[in-house]
Order: C-alpha cells, then sequence, then structure tokens
C-alpha cells in the first residue's frame, strides 16, 4: 500500500507539473544581488561603460543585452523603480533583436516608455525590419498604469508569431504579427536614460521560456 501511495503522488505531481504549462525552464537575473554584468554562465554587453549600480542596475542613455539568445514561445520580465519628478525626465526601452548588438539586427521589437517623471509619460510599441522602423501603438498615456514613485513590471509575451504587453498587470499594446525574423532568435535588450541617473533604477529580469536558450558566441 505504501509503494501504491507514493505511485500515485509521483503520477500527481507529475500532472501537475504538465497542467502548469510549457514555459517551466527560466533565466533571472536579480540587478540587486548580481551587483554587475559578469556571471558564471554569461556576461551581459554594455554598449559603453555608461551605467552603474546601486540597489539595482542603473543606465546612462546605453543599453545593455543579455547572453543568449531564446527561442519558441516565452515571456519576458523586467522590473524597476521610479522617483522621477518633471525635471527628471526619462525613458526605458525593453525589446527583442535578432543580435545581441542592435546595429546588426535583422529584426527588433518591444516597447518604449517616455516622458518618465511627467504627467504625459507614454508608450510606443514598435519593430523595425531591417532598416525601417514601424510604431504598432503610438504615443499611449500611461499615467494610471506606471508607479511613480514606485516599483514596476514590464512584461513582453512571444506568442507563435506575435508579441504582446502587460505594464504592472494591464495589458497594453495592440498584439502585433512578428515580421521579418527569419532566424528565430531573440536576444533581450535593456535601455535606460534619465536627467536624473538615479530616478530609474532596473531590479529584476527573467525569461520563462519553452524552447531553447543558446550563449550568444
Amino acid at each position: 500500500m505504501k509503494a501504491l501511495r507514493i505511485s500515485v503522488l509521483i503520477v500527481v505531481s507529475l500532472s501537475l507539473v504538465l497542467a502548469s504549462g510549457c514555459l517551466g525552464k527560466r533565466y533571472v537575473y536579480n540587478f540587486v544581488n548580481e551587483g554587475d554584468l559578469e556571471r558564471y554562465d554569461g556576461d551581459w554587453y554594455a554598449y559603453s561603460g555608461s551605467y552603474d549600480f546601486d540597489d539595482g542596475l542603473i543606465l546612462d542613455g546605453i543599453y545593455v543585452a543579455a547572453p543568449f539568445f531564446f527561442t519558441g514561445d516565452f515571456t519576458g520580465q523586467l522590473n524597476f523603480n521610479l522617483d522621477a519628478e518633471e525635471d527628471d525626465s526619462g525613458m526605458i526601452e525593453y525589446y527583442y533583436g535578432t543580435q545581441q548588438s542592435w546595429p546588426g539586427s535583422d529584426w527588433l521589437g518591444g516597447i518604449v516608455i517616455n516622458n518618465i517623471g511627467d504627467p504625459s509619460v507614454y508608450y510606443r510599441t514598435y519593430y523595425r525590419d531591417n532598416d525601417t522602423l514601424y510604431f504598432v501603438e503610438e504615443e499611449i498615456p500611461c499615467e494610471g498604469i506606471i508607479n511613480n514613485p514606485g516599483s514596476n513590471t514590464i512584461k513582453i509575451f512571444k506568442k507563435g508569431d506575435s508579441l504582446e504587453f502587460e505594464l504592472n498587470g494591464t495589458a497594453i499594446g495592440a498584439p502585433y504579427a512578428i515580421i521579418g525574423n527569419t532566424s528565430g532568435l531573440y536576444c533581450p535588450h535593456i535601455y535606460g536614460w534619465s536627467s536624473d541617473e538615479t530616478s530609474i533604477i532596473f531590479t529584476y529580469f527573467e525569461v520563462k521560456y519553452e524552447g531553447d536558450m543558446i550563449p550568444v558566441v
């Protein structure tokens, strides 16, 4: 009887794992705990040395990129803290590209939040196919969605051949088809800028993915 109970528990546990969905693999980078862009499993790429760490990652007008590509469906999450005023106006971009350096990407897509610190704060969703940039949604106000001051979370969902977006649990932007990515590779990028560097601090990043995580060579 004891062996039977153990077998039943194993079957139930496996069923729960399968029922929870396929996005069971996860890559995590906690910028608060890490304190730098170097780690045993791969170093993040920084466009220049214009970044710092102070209870998280601070970017001074540059982007950083993860050391991995992701394939298949995935959910990317970016957490950041804001404490910005009108004269600290800044911006954040979170996007995925087919190369670790965006100038070499034949496709990229994501979201940008502008006028952070100002009541006129707004977001755009976009993608670039080769050298042509397309804005899917332009200058959509998000003052009532973004927390300033406070903590915030952006999520990007890659589902099949489309991208979807979420800000602090609210679906934003119209889902759009991925056009131009022939490699099926997606490398995460983060950009940040503010006139007061400490008003935007990135704290946590993760990707839950169904396909593969491939090191950038």
